[in-house]
C-alpha cells in the first residue's frame, strides 16, 4: 500500500513540472504531459511499477531532450514557387536540420545556419531552405532538435506558391499585440485564429504589432507564437514591423526581434504568389520625421517600375500605420500620404493594407482601396465623432476582425469577418 503510495506522489510531482513548463508552450512536454499525467490512475492497479517507470523515464527524456526543443516553432517563411524557408528557435545549438518528403521521396538537409543570442538565457534562430521544390505542390516536413538523442518533431506540412494561373487564398490581420492594462490573456488572438484557420488560407499577412514590448524577448511566446501555433506550423506568415516592435517600452536595450524571427528587409521586401505582387514596407522607424525623405523611396520606386510588379495581375502593399482613419487615438499618416500615395496612384496598386488603429475601416480614393485590419486581439478603440477627418471613409467596424482575400486571375474578393464568424464587409474588384 505504502509502495502504491509513494507511486502516485511521484507521478503527481511529476506531473507537476510537466504542467507548469507548458506555459513555455513546448510541443514535447504537451505530449508526455497527456500522454502519461491523464492516465487514470488509482490504487489497485496492477501495473502500477510500469506506470511509475513511464513517468520517470518520460521525466528523464523531458529534462535531456528540453533543453533544445523548439519553444518558437518550427514555422514557414518566405514561400516561393521552388522553395521555401524552416525556421525555429531553441536554447541551443543543435544542428540545424529538417526532413522533408511527397509521395515520392524522402529528403534530409542541414546546416549550421543558425544565430544565438543573449536573452534572459540564450535563444537560438535557425532557418535551414529547402530548394528545387516544385510550384504548387504539398510537402510534409519535420525539425530536428537534438543531436544527443536524435529527437524530431512531430510532421508538419507546406505548400509552395502556385503560378500566375492559379487562385488561392490569403488572409490579412494585425496588432495582436496585448496591452498595458492586460498584459497576459492572449484569448482574443487566440479566437481569431480560430477563425482564420476555418478559412484555410494558403498565407497569411500580420500587419504588424505583435507584442506589447516587442523587444522585449519573453513577451513574444504568450502574445504571438503560442496563439498563432496552429497556424505557424504550416503556413507561411509575411509581416510589416509595428510601432511597438521599435519603439522603447519595457526592454530600450534590446534589438529588433522581428529581423531575427522573420528576417524580412529592413527597408521594405517584394515577393510574387500566384498572379499578385505583394510588397511590405516597414516605415515605423521613419514616419514621425515628417519632412525627411523615406528611406525606402528609392527602393520602392525600382520595384514599382520592376518587370515582376509590371508583369503581375494585382498589386498590394502592407505595412503598419493606417493611411486614412477616423481612430480617435491616431491621425492619417501625412509623410505616408505625401511621399508614398503618389506612388501606389501612378502604378496601379489595388490595395493598401494596415493596421496601427484597432478597428476595422475601409476607405477609397483615386480607384485604390485602403483597409486597416487592426482588431487581431489588441484592445478596440474608438472611432471620432467627426466622421469628416477621413472624408474617404466608406466603412467603419469596432470589433476584432480579420481579412480574407480570394485571388484569381480574373478577379480579387475580399471578405472582412467578425470573430463569431459573421462577415462584416466585403467588395469585389475585376
Amino acid at each position: 500500500m505504502l509502495y502504491i503510495d509513494f507511486a502516485i506522489i511521484i507521478k503527481n510531482f511529476t506531473c507537476s513540472f510537466y504542467s507548469l513548463a507548458l506555459s513555455e508552450s513546448k510541443a514535447y512536454i504537451q505530449r508526455i504531459y497527456e500522454s502519461v499525467c491523464k492516465l487514470n490512475y488509482v490504487k489497485k492497479n496492477r501495473n502500477f511499477k510500469l506506470v511509475l517507470f513511464v513517468v520517470f523515464l518520460s521525466f528523464i527524456i523531458g529534462v535531456v531532450s528540453g533543453a533544445n526543443a523548439p519553444y518558437m516553432g518550427p514555422y514557414i517563411q518566405d514561400v516561393k514557387g521552388d522553395s521555401i524557408a524552416i525556421m525555429w528557435v531553441t536554447n541551443g545549438s543543435e544542428t540545424s536540420k529538417v526532413e522533408y518528403k511527397n509521395e515520392t521521396f524522402t529528403k534530409t538537409i542541414g546546416n549550421n545556419n543558425h544565430q544565438c543570442i543573449a536573452t534572459p538565457g540564450t535563444a537560438c534562430f535557425h532557418r535551414v531552405n529547402l530548394t528545387g521544390l516544385k510550384p504548387d505542390s504539398s510537402y510534409k516536413y519535420r525539425v530536428h532538435f537534438s543531436d544527443s538523442l536524435n529527437l524530431w518533431t512531430d510532421y508538419f506540412s507546406f505548400h509552395t506558391a502556385p503560378d500566375a494561373n492559379a487562385s488561392f487564398r490569403i488572409a490579412v490581420y494585425g496588432d495582436t499585440r496585448l496591452d498595458f492594462s492586460n498584459s497576459t490573456d492572449a484569448s482574443k488572438h487566440s479566437t481569431v485564429v480560430k477563425q482564420i484557420i476555418n478559412h484555410d488560407p494558403e498565407m497569411v499577412i500580420h500587419v504588424g504589432d505583435f507584442a506589447l514590448n516587442g523587444k522585449c524577448y519573453n513577451e513574444w511566446v504568450p502574445q504571438f507564437f503560442s496563439p498563432v501555433e496552429p497556424l505557424l506550423h504550416n503556413i507561411s506568415f509575411f509581416t510589416a514591423i509595428g510601432n511597438h516592435e521599435v519603439q522603447n517600452f519595457a526592454c530600450p536595450d534590446s534589438k529588433i526581434l522581428l529581423y531575427d524571427y522573420f528576417f524580412p528587409e529592413k527597408l521594405g521586401y517584394s515577393f510574387t504568389y500566384g498572379s499578385a505582387r505583394f510588397i511590405g514596407l516597414q516605415v515605423e522607424n521613419e514616419k514621425y520625421n515628417i519632412n525627411k525623405k523615406f528611406a525606402q523611396l528609392d527602393w520602392l520606386y525600382k520595384e514599382l517600375n520592376s518587370s515582376e510588379y509590371l508583369a503581375a495581375r494585382w498589386h498590394f502593399v502592407f505595412l503598419h500605420s493606417s493611411i486614412y482613419t477616423n481612430d480617435i487615438n491616431h491621425t492619417n499618416n501625412l509623410k505616408v500620404i505625401n511621399q508614398l500615395v503618389p506612388l501606389f496612384q501612378a502604378k496601379g496598386v489595388n490595395m493598401v493594407f494596415s493596421g496601427h488603429s484597432h478597428t476595422y475601416e475601409r476607405s477609397s480614393k483615386d480607384g485604390i482601396y485602403y483597409i486597416v485590419t487592426g482588431g487581431g486581439g489588441a484592445d478596440i478603440s474608438r472611432f471620432r465623432d467627426n466622421t469628416s477627418y477621413n472624408p474617404f471613409s466608406q466603412v467603419r467596424v469596432l470589433d476584432f476582425n480579420h481579412v480574407i482575400l480570394d485571388i484569381a486571375p480574373e478577379s480579387v474578393k475580399m471578405n472582412a469577418w467578425y470573430n463569431n464568424g459573421s462577415v462584416l464587409d466585403n467588395l469585389e474588384i475585376h
